[in-house]
């Protein structure tokens, strides 16, 4: 950083020290209650967009444009938005479409607007599940009908270049790698250049580049296997539904005496109910039922809980926990200063550490919280 720089820094932090007088650090850790949105159920990797469906069907919500009802077809019945591109313009998920006297699935695409619909020339019905991180691939699962006339799930892969492609009858595809390069379906996993392995497990969240898989009640990497997502003896009903793109982050909805609460696990942590360790944040009397998604970061979950007035809603938590000790050696010394120098001025959801105070971006507040708490822990 050149000095002339640095000194309009230093000189603008001690006319806000003044300005500021006692600093008091905020609390960065927040909830947001999305009363139109009943079941969430996808959130993109920046926190900005969640996807799910409410009173009329699949919806789109963004704090600036708030809930979005994104299915308005002709003959078009129930409907919900299972997940959503990196940028948040692509949604895919499942409408039910009038046909012949009946109500048929059918997996959708919205971009930007406009929704295609997903067929087989020979499906009773499709369903889409997960698209890739650039909205490109999408894959799902459909009916198709055996040579003696019997149904049978077969996973699908879609893009609009290639249009439907059967992966065969191997169960349903519930999601999909960041890259597009791993596809969870039925007991295993699709590799594109590879093929179909079995792992074992009926997975329904992978990580970013498809090497850690999880079930509803098992947490399985290419590199160790399989182990358990319990929380004791006293927990039960476990459903984990999410998982970060690192693949170290879970979360779900679990059971403790008839009581069902949100959880995030990790491999060092275990099972953690939300409720207690963001217990400052529901004063008003909510409780978290169930995460059923997070951000590839792991910072954002989604979820549904129980508002005092007994309705049930959509949350969405930010868990952001940075420190003022940013270099993370237990000393907050000349180190940190100088991290969040280097990094002044970074915005955007990935600028790290430096954003102290979780802002999104690195600026003077971030460099004072550093400083007033500067010799801490050494």
């Amino acid at each position: 950083m050149k000095l002339w720089t640095f000194a309009c820094v230093a000189v603008r932090l001690v006319a806000l020290s003044v300005g500021l007088g006692v600093y008091v650090r905020s609390e960065a850790q927040s909830i947001r209650w999305l009363p139109e949105i009943g079941r969430p159920y996808g959130i993109s990797p920046d926190g900005r967009v969640v996807v799910g469906v409410g009173s009329r069907g699949a919806c789109r919500w963004t704090a600036e444009t708030g809930t979005q009802f994104i299915v308005n077809l002709p003959l078009s019945g129930s409907s919900e938005a299972r997940s959503v591109s990196a940028d948040g313009s692509v949604v895919v998920g499942t409408v039910n479409i009038y046909d012949n006297g009946y109500y048929r699935e059918r997996g959708f695409v919205w971009r930007n607007g406009e929704v295609t619909l997903l067929n087989f020339p020979v499906s009773t019905q499709t369903r889409a599940y997960d698209v890739s991180a650039d909205g490109s691939i999408v894959v799902g699962g459909a009916v198709l009908l055996s040579w003696s006339g019997q149904p049978v799930r077969h996973a699908f892969r879609w893009t609009a270049e290639t249009g439907m492609q059967d992966l065969g009858p191997i169960g349903y595809a519930r999601a999909i790698a960041a890259n597009g390069r791993v596809i969870v379906a039925g007991s295993g996993r699709w590799i594109d250049g590879v093929g179909y392995q079995d792992i074992g497990i009926e997975g329904v969240d992978t990580s970013a580049d498809g090497s850690v898989i999880i079930s509803y009640r098992v947490y399985w990497t290419e590199s160790g296997g399989t182990q358990g997502i319990g929380g004791g003896g006293d927990v039960y009903g476990i459903y984990a539904y999410g998982l970060s793109g690192d693949g170290r982050v879970v979360v779900g909805g679990a059971m403790r005496n008839a009581q069902d609460f949100a959880f995030r696990w990790t491999p060092e942590t275990g099972m953690v109910d939300l409720n207690i360790i963001y217990a400052s944040l529901l004063g008003d009397g909510s409780k978290l039922l169930a995460a059923t998604a997070v951000s590839q970061n792991g910072r954002y979950i989604v979820g549904y809980g129980r508002r005092p007035n007994g309705y049930v809603e959509a949350f969405l938590l930010d868990t952001c926990t940075h420190s003022v000790d940013v270099y993370q050696d237990g000393c907050v010394d000349d180190l940190d200063v100088l991290t969040v120098l280097f990094r002044f001025g970074a915005s955007g959801s990935n600028v790290g550490r430096a954003d102290v105070n979780c802002d999104e971006v690195v600026d003077d507040a971030d460099l004072l919280m550093v400083l007033f708490n500067f010799g801490s822990g050494c």
